[in-house]
């Protein structure tokens, strides 16, 4: 390319489309606004004049369309009605400002139909935010709703080298899409825009109380956590358990905690403000994470970072985050006694629980510095948008934008 022509495209605008399904954008529930339009500022500082659109699936009716500066968020209404949108909502926006490059949360029906539109012309970009390979993240209930999920599985991996570039939020699952010879796959971990105010949480004497914070869904194998805290309400008698967070499981939970006789130890204080998690974090000595699977172990960052012992099964997520420095404790998943012992031991051993806490916030600091993984993300796009095919460089590898 000559130098001209690379002047060119540096200078080119870009109209960046993602799609997903992620409804916290639109109810500002979590930290999604901010992670968006830290992309969106990123893109423009690089490629001025240009504007990203996010396409949000599943909304509901009392859900909106909201614009702010370069970051347009659009609607498309209904689980599977959306997705036989999603072509012609692309269509229209391709009209109003020719979309670069389009970013689908999964490489599933949103990707199919992303690629369907695209024909090639217009590179696409697939998100990977789980472990693909786990059959625990496959749909559960009857034999046939699992082999559906088995050839949804073996449709979406077969079609990977359709897309210009696959993102990961695990190197594990980055090294085996590889080893099947995915082409141009990269890590990049979920940003935590407001990790600072994790880290800022002060040392203290922790209470023994044992935290869940996340969605009361399935994948998180609650009865599990509360198997694992009537072992450790016996072994310890002054321990306490606080469940943070909304979802369908929310009555079941409470009922199977009554069946345990643990209701007068269990609290389940709902959905809470972002604003509130770090002094949550802050009261607790272990946070206990009992998933059958998980992409990525955000939660495990954000209790790690506030100084948290964090307890937790050996999913593909936990342990990159965790790795094997003793900032945290693993158990294989389904291990009730393993996790138990685990929580028993911190629980019981103060000083050991703030030996596991400091090294949990050493080796998160500085190792999801948020800046550096958004920026990483949208250099990604950037670069799929202007052609390169070649690997992109880990997140670890990219210099971090000076101050």
């Amino acid at each position: 390319m000559t130098g001209r022509a690379s002047n060119d495209v540096a200078a080119r605008r870009l109209h960046i489309v993602q799609i997903g399904w992620d409804r916290a954008l639109l109810t500002g529930q979590a930290d999604s606004r901010e992670r968006q339009l830290a992309y969106a500022q990123r893109l423009v500082s690089l490629r001025p004049g240009s504007r990203m659109t996010v396409i949000v699936l599943g909304a509901e009716a009392s859900d909106r369309p909201w614009t702010s500066g370069p970051l347009d968020v659009r609607l498309l209404a209904g689980r599977w009605q959306s997705l036989r949108h999603v072509g012609g909502l692309l269509g229209a926006l391709d009209r109003e400002a020719a979309v670069s490059a389009i970013a689908v949360q999964s490489p599933f029906e949103e990707g199919w139909a992303a690629l369907r539109f695209a024909r090639r012309r217009v590179p696409v970009v697939a998100q990977l935010h789980f472990d693909i390979f786990s059959d625990a993240a496959l749909p559960g209930g009857s034999m046939p709703r699992r082999l559906v999920g088995q050839a949804r599985r073996a449709v979406a991996l077969g079609l990977l080298n359709r897309y210009r570039a696959v993102r990961t939020v695990s190197p594990e699952t980055r090294d085996k899409l590889a080893a099947r010879g995915v082409r141009n796959v990269t890590s990049i971990p979920v940003p935590i825009l407001d990790l600072a105010r994790f880290e800022a949480v002060a040392e203290r004497t922790r209470e023994p109380r044992v935290l869940f914070v996340g969605r009361l869904e399935a994948e998180k194998n609650l009865p599990l956590w509360l198997a694992v805290a009537r072992r450790v309400a016996d072994r310890v008698p002054d321990a306490r358990f606080d469940i943070v967070g909304g979802g369908r499981l929310a009555s079941s939970v409470a009922e199977m905690a009554g069946r345990l006789d643990l209701a007068d130890r269990v609290v389940l204080h709902g959905t809470k403000n972002r604003d509130a998690l770090p002094e949550i974090f802050g009261r607790a000595a272990v946070l206990l994470l009992t998933s059958d699977h998980e992409g990525f172990g955000r939660v495990l960052v954000e209790a790690m970072a506030a100084g948290t012992a964090v307890v937790s099964t050996r999913t593909s997520g936990a342990r990159e985050v965790i790795g094997d420095s003793g900032a945290g404790l693993l158990a294989e998943t389904g291990d009730e006694n393993g996790l138990a012992d685990h929580v028993a031991a911190l629980l019981g051993d103060p000083a050991y629980a703030v030996h596991v806490a400091k090294l949990g916030r050493e080796r998160v600091r500085g190792r999801y510095d948020p800046l550096r993984l958004a920026d990483a993300w949208v250099d990604m796009l950037i670069a799929a948008a202007d052609g390169h095919r070649g690997p992109m460089p880990e997140p670890d590898e990219t210099p971090c934008r000076e101050s």
